[in-house]
């Protein structure tokens, strides 16, 4: 509680852009999520800043360095080294993904199974990093369209009002249907299920799963103080 409580009262200087709102329920024991309040605010992106010593000059490190990992998760890297970059590639040359980089850590290094909720922080930061390079390569088949996109746009400007009414004004970028989560995903899936429902029946049955944290596989594999939270490497499937 005493953590939380010195987190509410950030100064303009140091947040120009960003009002951090807290709300405490003294009987909820953890908190879900801190939410910028400023609606439709563009959001920067993850960064890590560093200044060298004698230096007044602060150097900002992009999501997609390979000096990321290093810098966000010392206690990993106490010799140093470099994590994942997009010119990482294998003896044969092959490119290395993201995914293959960040399942041979969780699945292959002891001290992650040691971290306790590091390890939850970290599966998400790099989970964020992955989304970072998608929408990166989204924006990058989507330049070149640009001009297209452009002439479209001043096409409908100069055309009567009554010709173009009703039509919307594209935007620079987009979120394609093999984005998940996207709008245009969700109206993909839900044509697919519409559409699979007309060719086959309405279902029969519809079946979940569930899980217990307390199964014996589960519990078996955690350190002594642990819980199944402070292991996704085998609750998260």
């Amino acid at each position: 509680m005493t953590a939380i409580q010195k987190l509410t009262a950030p100064t303009s200087t140091r947040c120009p852009d960003r009002v951090l709102q807290l709300d405490w329920d003294e009987g909820i024991q953890e908190v879900a999520a801190i939410l910028d309040s400023a609606g439709g605010a563009r959001t920067s992106p993850r960064s890590v800043f560093f200044r060298l010593q004698k230096s007044e000059q602060y150097d900002y490190i992009p999501p997609l360095s390979e000096l990321y990992e290093p810098l966000s998760y010392p206690l990993w890297y106490p010799r140093g080294g470099r994590g994942w970059a997009p010119d990482l590639n294998t003896p044969e040359h092959n490119k290395i993904t993201q995914m293959w980089w960040y399942r041979q850590q969780a699945l292959r290094l002891p001290h992650m199974h040691v971290s306790g909720r590091l390890f939850n922080e970290w599966a998400i930061n790099m989970f964020c990093r992955m989304e970072d390079e998608r929408l990166q390569h989204v924006k990058a088949l989507q330049r070149a369209s640009i001009a297209t996109r452009s002439q479209l746009c001043e096409l409908l400007a100069n055309r009567p009002p009554t010709e173009s009414a009703g039509i919307a004004t594209p935007q620079k970028h987009y979120l394609p249907s093999t984005v998940q989560g996207s709008p245009r995903h969700l109206r993909r899936l839900r044509i697919d299920a519409l559409e699979t429902a007309r060719r086959l029946g309405a279902p029969t049955w519809f079946i979940t799963l569930t899980t217990n944290p307390h199964w014996p596989e589960i519990e078996r594999e955690l350190h002594t103080g642990q819980t199944h939270a402070d292991r996704p490497d085998i609750v998260v499937r």
